[in-house]
């Protein structure tokens, strides 16, 4: 009886070690591509963003199964006017993941960049259905209807959006372009400070806004 016990005993050991590798090997594999994701970020915001689509391209192709990585695919592709390369990328994370809030706003401002402003909402709209908090999707459609020329909406939109992220550069900026719309040149200014300081990189072209030498539009 006790020679039976310890015969059945052994076999859960025999089989352990094999599912212990399995694990093993996936941890493993999700850590190499962790590191490797973080240091294509670092990248991002160091170098153009031709320079860094190669090791995004090898990334994807090596590890297809990380959402973030397409996401940020199609970020840096939207950095470098790629709209259409952003789309495919966001579409990528979205047959992946379709709760993916940063893909469908990414795929928003892709269609934003191809002034197929319809679309555009309707990315953004299904970024909202998942998370009506998401700040960038907020701030994103608030943008829209400053194109639409709805800057009371927009205000409204971007107010939200800042006061549910007061981290996000982009998010300040816009919100800072909409005070100028409707003519409070404080609170621009003070939102402009803020995008500064937290690193917004297109400071030229807000001015070039306020100065009526660029429109929404363009």
């Amino acid at each position: 009886m006790h020679r039976r016990t310890f015969a059945l005993g052994l076999v859960l050991p025999l089989l352990l070690p094999g599912v212990a590798c399995e694990s093993f090997r996936q941890a493993a594999r999700a850590s190499k591509a962790e590191a490797e994701l973080d240091a294509s970020a670092r990248r991002v915001k160091a170098e153009p963003p031709t320079a860094v689509l190669p090791a995004l391209d090898a990334y994807t192709t090596e590890y297809p199964e990380q959402v973030l990585g397409w996401v940020i695919r199609g970020n840096v592709q939207l950095e470098a006017d790629l709209p259409d390369d952003a789309l495919k990328s966001f579409d990528q994370a979205l047959a992946r993941d379709a709760k993916s809030v940063e893909a469908h706003t990414g795929k928003g401002i892709a269609y934003r960049q191809k002034q197929a402003y319809d679309a555009a909402m309707e990315a953004y709209e299904a970024a909202l259905a998942i998370d009506p908090d998401y700040a960038q999707a907020l701030s994103s459609v608030g943008v829209l209807y400053m194109k639409r020329g709805d800057h009371a909406l927009a205000l409204k939109r971007l107010e939200r959006a800042w006061k549910l992220d007061s981290t996000d550069a982009v998010v300040a900026a816009n919100l800072a372009v909409c005070y100028h719309m409707v003519g409070k040149p404080a609170r621009r200014d003070e939102l402009v400070e803020r995008a500064r300081a937290l690193g917004y990189d297109k400071l030229d072209v807000l001015q070039k806004l306020f100065d009526g030498e660029l429109t929404i539009e363009d």
